[in-house]
């Protein structure tokens, strides 16, 4: 009766053990899903430093000018020197295959704030604030004809100068009246080719009706 006794009371010992074991083993893989949970939402959380979003953001080999939708040059390629770039009221960053673009799409687009427009330092490739860079115009390639360079500060400027004895300081303004009158072409060749279409379709419909 005693043996008998004895084997319970081991058996419910081996049971209650069992069952402790088990429930380590449910609370061990809980945790663990729970931090393989943690670790893909970490994964798949947004990229803060994503080139649309970051003040350092650098265009890529898909980057097109959000004004005139051309290649944007990376900084490593020969035209990198003169894209540009702004930081919206939305943290979003644009790219710009010349300066000029970036000043026609501040014109043409009013309800976009622009908090910060940059141009590259021609030397070092450094981005600049554009109020604040040194200018020189000269006789260079350009991806839009603009033919500026943009300098962090004044020795640099004045090294570029004497290297080009055609080169001139400028200022935005300067910049930003040649892009507008550009703009303002664009915008009358656009009204002129509407106009145009209209009355093509006026004189189609007239031979119908004849």
């Amino acid at each position: 009766m005693k043996k008998l006794a004895l084997l319970f009371v081991a058996a419910a010992l081996t049971l209650a053990a069992c069952n402790n074991d088990t429930a380590q083993k449910n609370d061990k893989e809980q945790e663990q899903a729970e931090k393989v949970t943690q670790g893909e939402e970490v994964a798949n959380a947004p990229d803060k430093t994503d080139d649309q979003s970051h003040h350092d953001g650098e265009p890529n080999e898909h980057s097109e000018c959000a004004f005139c939708n051309m290649k944007v040059y990376m900084k490593d390629e020969e035209m990198g020197a003169f894209t540009a770039k702004a930081i919206t009221d939305d943290e979003e960053t644009l790219f710009f295959d010349d300066v000029g673009c970036l000043l026609n799409y501040d014109r043409d687009h009013e309800d976009v704030v622009l908090k910060e427009k940059l141009v590259r330092d021609y030397n070092s490739l450094d981005w600049v604030a554009l109020e604040d860079a040194k200018i020189v115009h000269a006789d260079i390639e350009t991806p839009m004809k603009y033919g500026n360079a943009f300098f962090a500060d004044t020795a640099s400027l004045e090294t570029f100068m004497n290297d080009f004895p055609d080169a001139k300081e400028t200022t935005v303004q300067s910049i930003d009246d040649v892009a507008k009158e550009r703009y303002m072409k664009k915008m009358e060749m656009k009204d002129g080719d509407h106009h145009d279409h209209s009355h093509s379709e006026d004189e189609e419909s007239g031979h119908e009706g004849h």
